[in-house]
């Protein structure tokens, strides 16, 4: 149903609109809204803690909060519109409105276990990325402040007076062709007239060529490791899961880790953490997935965690 709300959303935007009739998209978005409010207000009652349905305690935004506000967004335009027609002027709310099909796939990809690993590569990704960042900006002004000296200043008959005129008449315009021909996309949509600017600007392609590899080793290698990982990611979100389900929270699970370290040495071995998982939390792990989980955490490989570990 997710799709399909997805697709009348979009083709609502098309010739269809006409060919269908109006009538059609409005029944459609009220039958889907009607559908999509039932499954929010069932989430919301069947929730063991509903105070921490849409944020937590401590104000953060889990995963499953994160779902919880999608299903309420993609829901509350239709309910607003209804209180108010005038209210469908306001920009923020046609902005809202805009992002429906987005917000319905989204929710899609709550038992879509790939999204997850393309979000954790983005979290191990995000750090990494400020250099190459800042490069970009740092390549995307000096080339474009000399291929605006180039283009404009140079013929520009001596005057201290920038002219505006042209495709490469102000540093904002030469910035515009510089992050195009960097992020190699090309548009076409400019290019420099003078030689020294068909100079430069094959100065910036083979810049931006070598640019572009390193944000993308970047996310490159991050994905690669979390793919490798992936077992483990998949265990955790099982885990993570069932502890919501289970209403089980941290503080919970600190005293199952306490009772299980009969000699209170802060650590435990695979055979504790397994009691921890199965016997005492109840989440019926297998062999494997235990072994898989315990490794993960296990960063320094002494064969015991810490529960800051986990």
């Amino acid at each position: 149903r997710n799709i399909r709300s997805v697709a009348v959303t979009v083709l609502e935007s098309t010739h269809y609109k006409q060919l269908w009739g109006k009538g059609f998209f409005d029944d459609s978005e009220k039958v889907f809204n009607i559908i999509f409010t039932v499954e929010i207000v069932l989430r919301f009652f069947v929730s063991k803690r509903r105070s921490d349905f849409f944020l937590t305690q401590r104000r953060q935004i889990t995963q499953e909060n994160f779902y919880n506000i999608v299903d309420l967004l993609s829901v509350v335009p239709f309910y607003i519109s209804l209180v108010s027609k005038d209210v469908g002027e306001f920009a923020a709310f046609k902005f809202v409105s805009t992002l429906r099909p987005t917000l319905r796939l989204l929710k899609v990809s709550r038992n879509f276990d790939g999204f997850a690993l393309l979000v954790r590569s983005l979290e191990i990704a995000i750090p990494q990325l400020p250099v190459p960042l800042f490069l970009f900006f740092l390549l995307t002004l000096g080339l474009g402040s000399l291929m605006w000296f180039v283009e404009d200043q140079l013929n520009n008959n001596g005057s201290d007076i920038p002219s505006y005129d042209g495709d490469f008449g102000t540093i904002p315009q030469c910035m515009w062709f510089t992050v195009v021909t960097i992020s190699t996309v090309g548009y076409g949509d400019v290019s420099p007239k003078t030689e020294f600017g068909k100079v430069l600007a094959s100065v910036a392609i083979v810049v931006g060529l070598l640019y572009m590899a390193m944000p993308l080793a970047v996310v490159g290698s991050a994905f690669t490791y979390v793919w490798d990982k992936r077992t483990e990611i998949f265990v955790i979100q099982k885990a993570k899961r069932r502890l919501a389900t289970m209403g089980i929270d941290g503080r919970t699970l600190k005293m199952a880790f306490d009772h299980v370290d009969k000699d209170k040495s802060g650590t435990l071995d695979k055979e504790e953490f397994q009691a921890v998982v199965n016997d005492l939390l109840g989440l019926s792990l297998s062999p494997g997935n235990i072994s898989d989980l315990f490794e993960f955490f296990d960063d320094d490989e002494s064969g015991t965690i810490t529960f800051e570990m986990v």
